[in-house]
């Protein structure tokens, strides 16, 4: 099994592929991939779900995961690691405390609701928007 790694704190970079390069695989940092363009199959933790443009999906590192491209596909991905989840902020540490384990088990327990994580239309508007801006920079 491939495991990719992240050296930085974040990356951020997108992809326009007719075919996917790398089977399954697994990473050492999270993971939020949206689809600007495309059609396929995301395959995650041996479950396959359909995937179409304005989808976004977070991957954790114990995720074990691939795509199936049926479409030619632009990713938009955003790589980051657990730093995000473990710092520490001077001006109210019990508030970022409780924030940080929020997020944390929310980044954790992301594989339990596999799929697209955009459940309404606000949020798939503000992704959306969000992402053209990144890309644009």
């Amino acid at each position: 099994m491939v495991k990719e790694n992240i050296y930085q704190p974040f990356e951020i970079f997108f992809q326009e592929l007719e075919e996917a390069p790398v089977s399954g695989h697994s990473h050492n940092f999270f993971e939020l991939v949206y689809i600007i363009d495309g059609t396929g199959k995301q395959c995650i933790n041996k479950n396959k779900f359909n995937y179409s443009k304005g989808h976004l999906f977070l991957l954790t590192p114990k995720d074990y995961h691939s795509f199936e491209i049926e479409k030619t596909t632009k990713f938009f991905y955003l790589r980051f690691g657990d730093i995000y989840l473990k710092s520490k902020d001077q001006k109210d540490p019990s508030y970022f405390q409780a924030w940080t384990l929020r997020l944390e088990f929310i980044f954790q327990n992301a594989s339990n609701l596999p799929g697209c994580i955009l459940k309404n239309i606000e949020d798939r508007i503000l992704v959306k928007n969000i992402v053209e801006s990144l890309v644009k920079e």
